[in-house]
């Protein structure tokens, strides 16, 4: 799966998705611009095009597009059918 953010149009603004943790591994590889993932009290990691990447399991975590232009990440989800690879967590 690839997954991709278009960013803002205006570089000074993020754009992220609700915060979430994993509850199956997913393995990542930036394909495209530099996405940035924010771990709460661990702080933020930032990810240029070729980093490969484990999402955080159990620990909440939020993906950051902080470019004006698209990320892509190519994603291999290790989850079970029927099962949800992450949990949303209200803001």
């Amino acid at each position: 799966m690839v997954l991709e953010s278009q960013g803002s149009r205006d570089a000074s603004q993020e754009t992220d998705h609700q915060p979430r943790k994993a509850t199956r591994f997913v393995f990542g590889y930036v394909l495209e611009s530099t996405p940035v993932v924010e771990d709460g009290d661990k702080g933020r990691r930032n990810f240029d095009a070729g980093d490969a990447l484990l999402e955080a399991l159990r620990w909440p975590h939020n993906g950051i597009n902080q470019t004006g232009s698209p990320v892509r990440i190519l994603a291999v989800h290790a989850g079970v059918e029927g099962i949800a690879n992450a949990t949303p967590i209200s803001r």
